[in-house]
């Protein structure tokens, strides 16, 4: 594997991260200025999904048919007009933070999308490319909410971080001989075609399940934020909490990257630890003891390494079983895993204040996949 190749699509994702981070955290850190409801929160989470899943299906297919690389180049083009649009406006209103948000992760789900489908154009062994994206994601979790406390006050630098990657993909574009999987099924047999394999179907409930559990935490997490004594401001605790969590995903990524014969032995025990964190979540809420603090940032780091093993697990079965359909059959899980994020977020906004039973249920139904990535593992061995 050309060690350059890796360490520009480290750059790029890692850049665009910091970007995702800093529109991100803009977002929380106003709508805490006008209320602290978190139904509110959840719609940060419920409107990306709304409209860019229809834009990821079509893209999908589009670039399965051709020119992957220029709609990734277009996907980034997006991110930056609108950080550029957003260094010179205030957010006076949560309707335009919520517009803001929404077009930004528009964009910037197609590249989660896409960036997937370019790994068996450009090289036969997937696990090293989705470890470096998954690194990029953990070193992310660590340092990107810091990064993106300082471009909330410097946000001009902030249109930059996304004009060097589009410099760089140019560059990568131009050095890269793409392999051409050039799909020649229709929409609908293609759908028809994912849909039908049995580990496709699997996969999507492992999705499905992982998905519902992760939003019903990542509600709880902000509300962990605002009970918690760590630092002086909420979004410094929040920036804290994932920081902790990204350590464990680099850990894990490392890991892969330098020993990918380890992933399918750690897919189950990743499954179990991860199953615990909403429960670490339950007893802080519940008693917010020092005792109980420390052991949530603790779990947090195990949070981190479960997820993201279970991330480079499933990215690399999905590529292996769809190499010339990797964009649409992202695409679809994307769908998929985005309706079940938006019933579940609107219903956790509802009922918010049961947050303590969500965290019994997500571990509940978290457990379940254990049962799922074990079945998983033995049709790969068939």
């Amino acid at each position: 594997m050309n060690k350059k190749l890796l360490a520009e699509i480290f750059l790029i994702d890692f850049l665009i991260g910091i970007s995702a981070w800093y529109v991100f955290l803009n977002a929380i850190n106003f709508i805490n200025i006008f209320t602290d409801k978190l139904i509110y929160y959840a719609f940060i989470y419920i409107l990306n999904p709304l409209f860019s899943s229809i834009a990821s299906i079509v893209i999908g297919y589009l670039s399965d048919k051709g020119h992957l690389d220029r709609f990734i180049g277009l996907s980034l083009s997006m991110m930056f007009l609108i950080l550029l649009y957003q260094s010179f406006i205030k957010y006076d209103s949560l309707f335009l933070i919520y517009i803001i948000l929404t077009i930004f992760n528009i964009a910037y789900t197609l590249y989660n999308v896409l960036k997937y489908s370019l790994v068996p154009k450009i090289t036969a062994i997937f696990e090293q490319i989705n470890a470096a994206y998954e690194l990029s994601y953990a070193v992310l979790m660590v340092f990107g909410p810091l990064l993106s406390l300082f471009l909330i006050k410097a946000m001009y630098v902030a249109p930059l971080l996304l004009l060097a990657s589009l410099l760089i993909f140019f560059h990568i574009s131009k050095e890269v001989e793409y392999k051409q999987f050039k799909s020649t099924y229709s929409f609908l047999s293609v759908s028809r075609k994912i849909f039908l394999n049995k580990t496709f179907r699997l996969v999507s409930l492992i999705y499905l399940i992982l998905t519902s559990a992760g939003s019903l935490v990542n509600l709880a997490i902000i509300q962990v934020s605002q009970k918690f004594h760590l630092t002086v401001t909420f979004v410094a605790n929040f920036a804290v909490i994932n920081a902790l969590i990204g350590l464990g995903s680099a850990l894990a990524s490392i890991l892969i990257g330098v020993r990918r014969s380890v992933l399918p032995r750690l897919a189950l025990p990743g499954c179990l630890l991860l199953s615990l964190y909403p429960i670490a979540i339950f007893l802080y809420l519940l008693t917010q003891s020092d005792v109980m603090r420390w052991g949530f940032l603790a779990i947090s780091v195990l949070n981190g390494f479960s997820n993201s093993i279970l991330s480079i697990y499933l990215a690399t079965k999905i590529q292996n079983i769809f190499i010339d359909n990797t964009a649409m059959s992202f695409a679809t899980l994307n769908i998929i895993s985005n309706i079940t994020s938006v019933v579940t977020l609107f219903i956790a906004g509802i009922l918010s204040g049961y947050i303590l039973s969500l965290m019994i249920f997500s571990s509940l139904i978290l457990f379940i996949n254990t049962f799922l990535i074990n079945h998983l593992n033995n049709i790969n061995v068939k």
